[in-house]
């Protein structure tokens, strides 16, 4: 059973006969369960009514107030003092990249620790519902408060999660010198897990009434949660999956202990641990019976020990959570203190020295055993250079690490009693590289992307993965990618050899160099690119980029916003899993809007029949998920209706990767055969949609592109399109990259400028090579682009135009012309004299009947360190030819003639 969760979500997080017409609205079908609710308009309705909630406590809906006086929670508590009190001003709410929040949620602190519990309201992610922890944060000694970077944490009983009805300030604190806050509902069906799971596991819905307790102690460093789960049927319920969801933010990663950084699958944990170099956090079970079932990219799925509860009764678990400004160390104090183990560890301190600390912001210190090397404590080094940890008995080997510097030699300490000293550790002193890149004609400043391959003797700039509080992306080799996007941006190197290549994307020549830096050097690095192919009339977009508010991806958009102006990528569509967002707002900040457009997307991700990117949509941001379309409990047609529904605007609904698991690939989901024009689930498939992501994170082509051509032969005119599915930093966007033939002031003004082109397949697909392919007179003129109709002339002939452009560092070998998806051209281009421009030709053919074209382009060899996607290549949707003259096209797969005899094409060279 394990093993099919854990395939379950493999597939779904990483990433995870039709008889009607083409592009008719499907009939659907209604999910197995339903909500408590009948009515899920007034579900949505009454849930947008809790987040009304302002300044006035008795606003809050179901909540009971016996608090005379309301906290000022924007100025730090008082020593050996707790309290809890509803947010009802911004300035009491906690500051974060993860920060969720609302007034009238409720804050929980002391002054080691602050809490925010959502309300009684519709909250935002995968939880669906308040009543849990939704930030977290820690005081500073100077008053402060740590950012906050807690994602999501929530449970689920048997599949259904929590669904508060009321919530009740037990105790502000002021009485017993305890801060408790109550949480009363029911369960309620967990739709994401109910729609991948729910057939699998066949659960009986356990119906329960939960209520959910939260306590807060003036000393303490964890908030204590009491769950009382009550039966009210009159037999016996046993909860086979008490489940646990987190979703970890930008700045934490999952922690094991012993096991340092990592995602472990079937794993006993004494605690969840979600950790940078300073800011943790951790869940832990007062049972001690915390196992995970699947963990990747900062998504765990955790589980405890099932239970029976005896018919009309009731039964209580306890957790904690634990929340530190010192890192996993911290965490792992917070246990021991929890588990009443102190004493057993013992102080181990010691200072770092590391030349100019101002070029390495927060380094830290890591203790493995030395008997196998495993993790045991992981501390932040303060601005005085000193670091703390408290280990058990035994001997260790301590080493300090710094961002783009080289570690530290380790240092051996024998740990026995009393406070251990350490030899000071002394992290090499790097080198400075102040990065300067122009355009190579003007020499004005441009961004570029500056790429850093190291050499096999100079030392790593990264921590290994399993103590690296950071993003566990590149590879050992790439010492430094820089977004240079500022006239200067400075980078740090430890000493050694680079090869260093500035690039821009695939419309630009590059620079390469090789560069040698020593141990404190300051070296001024001016680079320069040039743009070689003129891409006027089009904008080139990546329809499918992840960031840190989806559940498996902790990039910032601030590097996405980067990455996108350095890869010369003008659409950089944001689609995360469970959040409606758009970049444009960070790339304006940045002063790089001349550069990039952000335009909101979602990918509206199911768990049961794919996965569907949506754009433009509306961002809300004081809505649920930004106003995100939630898909667990709509079926495939009434899903695309409501992302058509989301606002009153038009958007592009794409297929994204539709092969593979049923889970997250509809076209596998539903059993298409495109060559047949039928599926095997005829009442879940819809063509309600727009494009099909043919190509994900590459070119390679599958039975994706089969299926395009299949589609297109039945005449769906659905669009060829791309995207990259980046979810790391090192998963660069924009390889592949979508071309769009459209305005750019257009889509300034208003993205919904976007759809028409997209829908009508005025575009084309790239891996690279830019290309023009139009339907042409002989004397080329252009009478037709991609995605148009137009007929043949007076001798039956229709001419198109072929023109590929590439930079030289890219290797070209063919061209080839497609007919009803069948290669009917192979043309060479490994000898063009002309090192941009490798082909530029008029091409003939003479169709038997009406037919479609497309270009396409293939490459060979690596475009490293450009982009790791793989070779060149480049597709373009098709043109209409309609051979009979009437004014329609037939598709060839309605024809029940024979396949014609070809005809040689015909060619005239310019």
């Amino acid at each position: 059973m394990k093993s099919g969760l854990s395939l379950f979500f493999a597939s779904a997080l990483i990433a995870s006969a039709c008889s009607e017409a083409p592009d008719s609205p499907p009939p659907h079908t209604e999910p197995a369960r339903t909500s408590t609710e009948s009515d899920a308009a007034a579900q949505r309705d009454a849930g947008r009514a809790a987040q009304d909630v302002v300044a006035s406590r008795a606003e809050v809906q179901d909540t009971a107030i016996d608090t005379p006086t309301p906290f000022d929670f924007s100025v730090p508590p008082a020593p050996q003092s707790v309290r809890a009190g509803l947010v009802t001003g911004d300035s009491e709410l906690l500051l974060g990249p993860k920060a969720e929040a609302q007034l009238g949620d409720i804050r929980m602190d002391n002054a080691h620790v602050a809490f925010i519990l959502a309300g009684v309201r519709r909250a935002s992610g995968y939880s669906y519902w308040g009543g849990n922890v939704i930030d977290v944060a820690a005081w500073r000694s100077d008053g402060s408060l740590s950012p906050d970077y807690f994602g999501e944490l929530f449970f689920a009983w048997n599949l259904d999660v929590f669904r508060p009805s009321t919530m009740e300030i037990v105790d502000d604190g002021r009485v017993s010198g305890e801060a408790h806050v109550r949480f009363t509902g029911i369960s309620e069906v967990f739709h994401f897990a109910e729609a991948a799971l729910g057939d699998f596991l066949n659960l009986e819905a356990p119906e329960l009434e939960l209520v959910y307790d939260y306590r807060l102690g003036s000393d303490d460093k964890a908030l204590t949660l009491t769950v009382t789960l009550i039966n009210t049927k009159q037999s016996a319920l046993w909860i086979d999956w008490p489940l646990f969801m987190s979703n970890a933010g930008d700045g934490v990663f999952s922690y094991v202990p012993e096991h340092g950084f990592a995602d472990l699958n079937g794993a006993a944990v004494p605690y969840m641990g979600l950790s940078g170099r300073r800011v943790g956090y951790a869940f832990m079970s007062e049972r001690d019976d915390v196992k995970t079932i699947y963990g990747y990219a900062g998504v765990t799925i955790l589980q405890v020990e099932g239970f029976e509860i005896p018919k009309a009764s009731s039964l209580t678990r306890v957790f904690h959570f634990a929340v530190s400004d010192e890192g996993p160390s911290g965490l792992d104090a917070a246990l021991r203190a929890l588990r009443g183990t102190s004493a057993e560890a013992h102080m181990v301190e010691g200072s770092v020295s590391l030349g100019d600390a101002s070029l390495a912001p927060e380094p830290w210190v890591v203790a493995r055993r030395a008997s196998d090397d495993a993790v045991m404590a992981l501390a932040p080094v303060a601005n005085d250079g000193s670091y703390k940890f408290s280990l058990v008995d035994g001997e260790y080997r301590l080493t300090a690490y710094a961002e783009g510097h080289a570690s530290s030699e380790p240092r051996s300490v024998l740990v026995q009693g009393d406070v251990q000293s350490v030899e000071t550790l002394v992290i090499p002193s790097p080198a400075r590289v102040s990065i300067t890149v122009t355009e190579l004609n003007s020499g004005q400043p441009t961004p570029g992307r500056v790429t850093f391959i190291k050499t096999d003797e100079t030392p790593s700039a990264y921590a290994p993965t399993n103590v690296r509080p950071a993003q566990k992306t590149w590879d050992d080799a790439r010492s430094a990618v820089v977004y240079a996007t500022a006239p200067e941006t400075t980078v740090t190197l430890p000493a050694g050899s680079y090869t260093v290549t500035a690039s821009r994307g695939p419309t630009h020549e590059i620079e390469q160099r090789e560069v040698s830096v020593s141990e404190g050097e300051e070296l001024t690095l001016k680079m320069s690119v040039e743009q070689v192919i003129d891409t006027t009339g089009w904008l080139s977009g990546d329809f499918h980029i992840h960031a840190y508010w989806s559940p498996d991806s902790y990039v910032p958009w601030e590097i996405r916003a980067r990455q996108a102006a350095t890869e010369d990528l003008d659409l950089p569509i944001l689609t995360e899993h469970v959040y409606a967002a758009g970049l444009q707002d960070t790339i304006d900040r940045l002063g790089i809007s001349e550069h990039a457009i952000g335009v909101v997307g979602q990918e509206v991700t199911t768990f049961s029949h794919g996965h569907f990117n949506a754009f433009p949509l509306e961002w809300r941001p004081e809505d649920p998920s930004g106003g995100a379309i939630y898909p667990h409990d709509k079926g495939p047609g009434e899903l695309f209706a409501a992302i058509r529904d989301q606002h009153a605007g038009d958007e592009i609904i794409q297929i994204n990767h539709p092969r593979g698991s049923g889970i997250s690939s509809y076209f596998s989901y539903v059993g298409l055969d495109a060559d047949q024009d039928s599926v095997v689930r005829p009442f879940e498939w819809s063509t309600n949609w727009d494009a099909i992501e043919v190509f994900n994170g590459g070119c390679g082509k599958g039975q994706e592109f089969d299926d395009w051509i299949g589609l297109t032969n039945h005449g769906y005119r659905k669009a060829l399109a791309s995207g990259s599915d980046s979810h790391g930093e090192d998963g660069l966007i924009g390889t592949p990259r979508n071309w769009i033939q459209v305005d750019v002031s257009s889509v300034r003004e208003d993205s919904q400028a976007l759809v028409p082109p997209i829908r009508e397949r005025r575009s084309f697909v790239s891996c690279g090579p830019f290309v023009r392919f139009e339907r042409v007179s002989e004397e080329g003129e252009t009478l037709a682009g991609l995605g148009e109709l137009a007929s043949v002339d007076s001798e039956g002939d229709a001419h198109f135009r072929v023109k590929v452009e590439a930079p030289t560092w890219m290797t070209l070998d063919e061209v080839r012309l497609l007919e009803n998806g069948q290669v009917i051209r192979v043309e060479d281009i490994t000898t063009s004299e002309d090192p941009i421009v490798r082909f530029d030709a008029l091409w003939t053919v003479t169709p038997l009947e009406d037919a479609w074209y497309a270009l396409e382009v293939i490459g060979s060899g690596s475009m490293a360190p450009v982009t790791w996607s793989g070779p060149p290549y480049a597709l373009t949707n098709p043109i209409e030819i309609d051979q009979d003259g009437d004014g329609t096209w037939k598709p060839p797969g309605a024809s029940n003639l024979p396949t014609p005899k070809r005809l040689p094409p015909r060619r005239h060279e310019h």
